[in-house]
Order: structure tokens, then C-alpha cells, then sequence
């Protein structure tokens, strides 16, 4: 009995800590989702070397703490592994990374394929294709005889769409590599799109905008978007049901044809040894030629001001029990000159965990949120500044004011050299991170060329966080924040509204029945006009 009795204990430990881990990530992730498709990697085997006792982790060739605060008081040294760069006749740009501790072959497409390149009246198209790159068979493959060489050859084929991208990647032994080169090239280039994959694909695509509507992070994160950018901007607008219906296997082949060219395309492998993989990879594309002018994003127009699309405060009402809140206005453009500095801010500022300014004071000061985070992301033209966080609808009124007032004091609180030693070691050991895995480190070259930061960027970019200075971050956040152009954002219930008006005025309701069904009523703007 008495050991029956310790199971039980041990179960509900275990179930509170995954409980308080699943609200953590949730929290992070309304974040997270914020940041530049640059921080996003997809995680493919070998996973990192760690377990629950394990004090480090393998980056390459480095065994790092698994906290930056466990970083030795030392400068931290990182070397950026090396790529070979190349471009191949038609166009390619072709990167070739080779390390003797690489465990298999990886090979990474990046294509300018993302769900910018969607025509106005066709939201969501760009990523129907590229899940039906996916799933529609290729070459001479159905869609089953596909999946059952992948299967024969222990490979994985992975694909993701962004916003400015399509990434797809290739795992597989290094024995079966260039069977797996086969089918991946083959994708890349002649995908079939068969009907029953793309009815399939739309049907996931519907079920995602379903979901999306339940999940309250999920939900302020892309409305958000539509109150920075305006509801019909590229960076702004989200696939609606009624457009997703309306595709068709020719509207997809169409899009794949715009936009999936050579010219439009980064390739790279990874490998302990990657000669015979390069020559067959280059082999296998030499094929695959540029037809017609290459395409190029359509990224709209925005106000120089940084105001938002629409000013003023709204709510979108959804019976939970919790309220999410956002704050913010338009960030800044892509800019490699100041970005460790903003890095750096943004540690100091939200995004550094429990150490970071927003943290300190809404969550652990007073206890009133859930999660709390933000920072200034870029984009082109521009990004977003952003203060987000969760909490109990009588803490909504009070963390907003704390939320508010942190941001406003970070025009004139330079940090704290504590403040500011601790953001740099978190943005060096982040930096480190991005190249934790062989296809990760593809892509950190990949998207440096992709934004046209300089060639030396990421070999550069330890040395210049590390001389960031007080001054750099004070005058990150007095160039990029504008506290008087802020809008609001919540999610919760009608009450929420009414807590939130005594401070900040009327609260306008914000629908998203228009954005389902296309309505022609515009939501209400507090400026007057619909800055797009």
C-alpha cells in the first residue's frame, strides 16, 4: 500500500510539471510566433545531446550550459561554423557544410515561395502548395509509392511555408543519400499535385482556420496583425474558408510555376563527407531551368509614423476564462546594422525570459500574468513592437497599466550594466543555438543571403553583441518605440472590455466573421481611416 501511495505522489508531480511546462510553452509561443521566420527551425534527428540531468548540450563541436546564466564568467567565445558558397548555372545558390561529428545527410531547399507571393484574392494559396508539394507524389512516384521509398530508404521530407519561404528538408543515413536525392530533387522540381492530395490538404487547411479560432493565443496573434497592418496587407491578411474552398489543383500547379524556380532557390547539404552528395544534388537539378522574368514579393505600403493600421483600442470577445493581451505599433525594417542592439534590447526588454523587464514587473512584482513577453521585430517594410502577455480578467485593467508603463520607461531607463551583461550572454547563447543542428547551420547562411545582410554577418555578429553598449539600447528603443501610437488588443470576455475602457477609453468590438466570410462591413477605426 505504502508503495501504491508513493506512485501516486510521483504521477501527480509528474502531471503538475507537465501541466506548468504546457502552459510555459503556450505563453512563450505567443511570443515566439512574433520573432522573424529566421528563429524558427524545425528539430530532425540526431535530437541534442541532453536529458534531465545533463548540464550541457553539443553545438557542433562545443558543449554549452543549457542556460546562458550557467555560461562561464569568461567572454564567451563562439566560432560560426563554415560554409562553402556557391551559385550553379541556373541560377541556385548552393551551400555545402562538412564536419566530421555529423551524424547522417542533410540536405535544406529554401525557396522564395512563401504566402507572400499569394494573389490578393487567393490568401492561403501559397501554403496549400507547398503542403501539397508534400503530399502529391512526385516524378514518376503516386503519392503512396512516394511515401513508400521514403519509408524503404529511412528518410524524412519535411516542408514549411512562412512568409517569405518555403523550407524543405531531408534526413537520411548517409549510406542511402543519393536515393533520397532522387526523390527530394524530384519533389523540388516536378511535383504531380494529384487532386485527392490537394482536396486533402485543403480540407487540413480549413480544419487549421477552424482551430486557430478556438486557441486565444493563436487568434491575437493573427488578428493583431490585421490591427498593425490592416486587414487586406500582405503582412497583414490570413486565409479565409471561403478562399480555401475555391482552390484548385490548377490554381496550385499555377503558383508552382510562378514561383518555384532555380533562380528563386537556396540549396545546401550537410554531411561529414559531402562531395558525392554535392555532385549528385547538382546533377539531379542541372535540369531544373529558369523560365520567364523572376517574380518578386508585392509587400504593400505603410506609414512612415509606425502607426498602426488601426489606432485605438479593440476587443475580440471569446467566452474563456483568461484575457491575452497585445500592444503594440509598427516595428522596423530589416536592418543588419543595428540588429545585435536590438537583439540585446529585446532581452533586456521581453524576450529574456524571467529576467527581462516585462517579466520582472507584471508577472513576478505583482503576480499578474500568466506569461508576459515582447519586443522590436523586423520585416520589410516594416515589422512590429510588441508587449504581450495572459491573465485573469480582474488583472486585466492592472497588467496592461504595467505593461504600458514598462514600455514607456524604456525611453529613459538605460539598463543596468547587470541588465545589460546578462542580455548579451543571452543573445550570444542564443546566436550559438541557431546552430545546434547541421540543417540549421545551412540555414543561418541561407537566410542571411535571402535578406542581403553581408556576407561576414554571422562571422561578425558575436564580436558586435559583445561591444553593445547602454547608450546602443537606449537608443534602439527611443528610435523604434512610440508609446503614443500604441493599439490594444484583447481577447476575452465582454466584461474585459468594460474593465479596460476606464483606462483607456472606448473599447471598439473587433469581429472576425468578415475575415471568414468576406463581409464587406470594415471594422471600426478609431483614427478614422484604414492605414494600409
Amino acid at each position: 500500500m505504502t508503495c501504491w501511495r508513493q506512485f501516486l505522489k510521483l504521477v501527480a508531480v509528474y502531471c503538475l510539471i507537465i501541466m506548468s511546462v504546457a502552459v510555459s510553452c503556450e505563453v512563450s509561443a505567443s511570443v515566439t510566433r512574433d520573432l522573424p521566420s529566421t528563429s524558427t527551425f524545425e528539430a530532425v534527428f540526431p535530437p541534442p545531446l541532453t536529458d534531465a540531468t545533463s548540464q550541457t548540450r553539443r553545438v557542433g563541436v562545443y558543449e554549452l550550459p543549457v542556460r546562458p546564466e550557467q555560461l562561464p564568467q569568461e567572454p564567451f567565445v563562439f566560432h560560426v561554423p563554415k560554409v562553402e558558397r556557391q551559385t550553379l548555372p541556373n541560377g541556385i545558390k548552393f551551400y555545402s557544410y562538412q564536419a566530421p561529428h555529423i551524424l547522417g545527410f542533410y540536405a535544406v531547399a529554401l525557396i522564395e515561395a512563401g504566402s507572400l507571393g499569394d494573389p490578393p484574392d487567393s490568401v492561403g494559396l501559397g501554403e496549400l502548395t507547398g503542403a501539397a508539394l508534400r503530399s502529391g507524389g512526385a516524378g514518376n512516384y503516386e503519392p503512396d509509392v512516394y511515401d513508400r521509398k521514403l519509408d524503404e530508404l529511412g528518410a524524412t521530407i519535411s516542408v514549411e511555408v512562412q512568409r517569405d519561404f518555403v523550407k524543405i528538408t531531408l534526413f537520411v543515413l548517409q549510406d542511402n543519400a543519393s536515393q533520397a536525392l532522387d526523390l527530394f530533387s524530384a519533389m523540388l522540381t516536378a511535383p504531380r499535385f494529384r487532386h485527392e492530395a490537394v482536396e486533402r490538404e485543403k480540407n487540413l487547411l480549413i480544419e487549421r482556420i477552424v482551430r486557430e479560432a478556438d486557441d486565444p493565443m493563436q487568434l491575437a496573434r493573427r488578428e493583431f496583425r490585421k490591427v498593425i497592418y490592416g486587414t487586406t496587407h500582405p503582412l497583414g491578411r490570413s486565409p479565409s474558408i471561403h478562399e480555401v474552398r475555391s482552390f484548385t489543383p490548377a490554381d496550385v500547379r499555377k503558383f508552382y510555376a510562378t514561383w518555384y524556380r532555380p533562380d528563386n532557390t537556396f540549396v545546401g547539404i550537410a554531411a561529414s563527407e559531402t562531395l558525392g552528395g554535392r555532385q549528385k544534388l547538382e546533377n539531379c537539378l542541372s535540369t531544373w531551368q529558369k523560365q520567364g522574368q523572376r517574380p518578386s514579393y508585392s509587400r504593400g505600403s505603410l506609414p512612415p509614423d509606425q502607426r498602426p493600421a488601426f489606432a485605438g483600442a479593440y476587443l475580440l470577445e471569446k467566452d474563456i476564462e483568461q484575457v491575452v493581451l497585445r500592444v503594440g505599433h509598427l516595428g522596423r525594417p530589416r536592418n543588419p546594422k543595428d540588429q545585435p542592439a536590438v537583439d540585446v534590447f529585446n532581452n533586456i526588454f521581453g524576450t529574456g525570459g524571467l529576467t527581462s523587464r516585462l517579466m520582472q514587473e507584471v508577472r513576478t512584482a505583482h503576480g499578474l500574468a500568466y506569461g508576459v513577453g515582447g519586443g522590436i521585430f523586423e520585416d520589410d517594410p516594416a515589422g512590429i513592437f510588441i508587449a504581450v502577455g495572459s491573465t485573469k480578467v480582474a488583472s486585466a485593467e492592472k497588467a496592461l497599466e504595467l505593461m504600458i508603463k514598462v514600455t514607456s520607461e524604456t525611453l529613459t531607463m538605460a539598463p543596468t550594466p547587470e541588465e545589460l551583461e546578462t542580455a548579451k550572454r543571452d543573445a550570444l547563447f542564443a546566436f550559438a543555438n541557431r546552430f545546434s543542428q547541421p540543417a540549421e547551420v545551412l540555414l543561418q547562411y541561407m537566410f542571411n543571403d535571402l535578406y542581403g545582410y553581408p556576407e561576414d554577418y554571422l562571422e561578425k555578429y558575436p564580436e558586435r553583441v559583445s561591444a553593445v553598449t547602454a547608450e546602443e539600447v537606449l537608443g534602439v528603443a527611443r528610435r523604434y518605440i512610440h508609446p503614443e501610437n500604441l493599439s490594444v488588443f484583447a481577447v476575452g470576455r465582454a466584461i474585459v472590455g468594460e474593465k479596460l475602457a476606464k483606462k483607456l477609453g472606448p473599447m471598439f468590438p473587433w469581429t472576425i466573421e468578415r475575415q471568414q466570410e468576406k463581409s464587406k462591413t470594415p471594422a471600426p477605426k478609431r483614427s478614422g481611416r484604414d492605414r494600409q
